[in-house]
C-alpha cells in the first residue's frame, strides 16, 4: 500500500449571493498544501458539493488543481441522484483536474447493498478515474458493509475508501479484516 499522506476535504468559501468565492477558494487550499496536506478533496459534504451544480464544481475542481503541487491528488466529488449523474460528474471532474472520483451511494431512493454493488461496479467500469467509495450515512441514509466494500475494493478502478460513517466498530472491523488480506 502506497502511503499517501493527508488529504483535505476543502471548503466553499462563496459570495453571499452562492457563487464559488475564487480568491477565498484558492486560498483556502494554498493553506491546507502549505500546512503540509498531500491533496484536496473539492466537492464534498465539508465544501457543500452537492449544493452547488455540476458547472460550479468544475471551478471548485479547476481551482483547486491550479493549487495542488506536482504529485499531489486532486479528488473530485462526484455525488448525485444516480448512475447517469454520476459519471456525467466523473467525466466533468476528469476535464477539471481531478485525479480522483469520489463518491456516495446515490441518494433520494432507497437502495440495497445489491443495488449499490451493481451502481458502484457500473461507475467503476465507465468513469475515466480511479475511484473512492465515500461512505457517509448520514447523509445517504445506508452504510456500507464491510462484505460490500471487500467486493468493491477487488475491481481495478476502486482506489479507496473515504469513511465518514462515524462507526469505529464498524470500521476497526473492516481493517482486520484487510490486514489479513
Amino acid at each position: 500500500m502506497k502511503d499517501i499522506g493527508p488529504i483535505v476535504p476543502i471548503v466553499t468559501p462563496c459570495s453571499r449571493s452562492g457563487v464559488v468565492d475564487a480568491p477565498g477558494f484558492r486560498a483556502v487550499c494554498q493553506e491546507m498544501i502549505s500546512a503540509g496536506c498531500a491533496g484536496i478533496f473539492a466537492g464534498g459534504s465539508t465544501g457543500r458539493g452537492p449544493w452547488f451544480d455540476l458547472e460550479d464544481r468544475a471551478t471548485a475542481c479547476r481551482l483547486a488543481a491550479d493549487c495542488i503541487p506536482e504529485g499531489g491528488l486532486l479528488l473530485g466529488g462526484c455525488t448525485a441522484l444516480g448512475l447517469p449523474g454520476m459519471l456525467e460528474a466523473a467525466r466533468v471532474m476528469a476535464d477539471s483536474g481531478a485525479d480522483v472520483a469520489v463518491a456516495t451511494a446515490p441518494v433520494y431512493f432507497h437502495y440495497d447493498q445489491d443495488e449499490i454493488e451493481t451502481i458502484f461496479l457500473k461507475f467503476a467500469d465507465a468513469s475515466p478515474l480511479p475511484v473512492m467509495i465515500y461512505d457517509i450515512p448520514e447523509f445517504t441514509n445506508m452504510q456500507f458493509t464491510n462484505d460490500l466494500v471487500l467486493k468493491l475494493a477487488a475491481h481495478g478502478n476502486i482506489m479507496g475508501l473515504k469513511d465518514s460513517s462515524a462507526n469505529l466498530p464498524h470500521f476497526d472491523k473492516l481493517l482486520d479484516v484487510l490486514g489479513k488480506r
